[in-house]
């Protein structure tokens, strides 16, 4: 009956509620998470997603986890090489070998580094004049929106960097 008073079953747990996909398994079902004050309240299963339906597992409930668990790494730990294998350390990265980390394996990855993203991580900008020298020796190569990456000839370079960084 439309003249029905509507009830509220429960109290509102968020000022709002943001529609997104879940991650916390190959699903990728939807959820729908309950945002209040600025952050994550409650993760339920999206009615209206085609794949899940308002389901939802226990990962996808729990991914609230991701954000508040306790033993949530706060920051980059130091990883150190040892016999061969990384061994993380509870030693916390300072900001600048954080962006020296960030610049090393974002170099390495087929889609390049942003220098832009490098500022704004860092506050340094990547020095123009040497990563011209690195490029005229073909180390180094730009493509795309100024994206930065080493070519096949600067592997050996950059592993050579990486081994003294982590000596």
């Amino acid at each position: 009956m439309p003249s029905d008073p509507k009830v509220a079953l429960s109290t509102p747990v968020s000022d709002e509620v943001r529609k997104t996909t879940c991650y916390m398994c190959a699903c990728r079902c939807g959820i729908d998470v309950h945002i209040k004050d600025g952050k994550i309240r409650y993760i339920e299963g999206n009615r209206d997603h085609p794949v899940n339906r308002g389901v939802l597992c226990a990962k996808g409930s729990a991914g609230i986890m991701q954000h508040y668990a306790p033993a949530r790494l706060q920051a980059p730990l130091k990883r150190v090489a040892e016999a061969g294998h990384g061994i993380v350390e509870d030693t916390l990265l300072t900001l600048e070998e954080e962006g020296d980390e960030f610049l090393l394996m974002g170099l390495r990855l087929r889609e390049g580094v942003d220098p832009a993203r490098y500022l704004a991580l860092t506050g340094r900008p990547l020095d123009r004049r040497r990563i011209e020298a690195l490029e005229a020796d073909g180390l180094l190569a730009r493509f795309g929106r100024e994206r930065l990456a080493v070519t096949p000839a600067g592997v050996p370079v950059l592993d050579a960097v990486v081994a003294d960084l982590a000596a």
